[in-house]
């Protein structure tokens, strides 16, 4: 199969299906705007790994947009990452010349035996799901940065 074909089906996809505009990167990445997320891509290496979905929700919030330090933020994520289903938020520090960290979440699962196409049916079954649960992530962890910033009651 070559690459540009998974990469076509998932564009055909999210713009038939989900209503959405798509295009295909150099990196044969399927990029599109979700009205309530924002950017995503769909990650694919068609070559090695056909079977192989990555659905990446990229720099959706940042130390600034959490309010939150490093390890408060690190319990926040580690906590969503353990309740929610299927979708996995995780930090990525700044470069050495900002300071902070941003939050990407992910998606990742097998549609497919090994070194097969995933069915388009399974596809279409399955992205909104996957975005229901990225989202569904995304809100957890902001439900839960917000109440790390509410003071706490003192108990005098």
């Amino acid at each position: 199969m070559r690459p540009n074909t998974l990469a076509e089906r998932y564009q055909t996809l999210i713009q038939e299906e989900l209503g959405l505009m798509a295009h295909i990167d150099e990196d044969q990445d399927v990029i599109f705007r979700h009205p309530d997320l924002g950017s995503l891509y769909v990650r694919l290496d068609a070559d090695k790994d056909p079977e192989y979905l990555m659905l990446v929700y990229p720099s959706f919030a940042n130390q600034q947009s959490t309010g939150l330090d490093l390890v408060s933020a690190l319990n926040v994520v580690n906590e969503a990452n353990r309740t929610c289903k299927a979708a996995k938020a995780y930090l990525i520090p700044r470069s050495e010349d900002e300071e902070g960290y941003r939050l990407s979440a992910t998606i990742e699962c097998f549609l497919a035996g090994s070194d097969q196409a995933p069915d388009p049916a399974l596809l279409k079954a399955v992205m909104a799901r996957n975005l229901k649960a990225l989202q569904h992530l995304v809100q957890c962890i902001a439900r839960a940065c917000k109440e790390q910033q509410q003071p706490r009651a003192s108990c005098h």
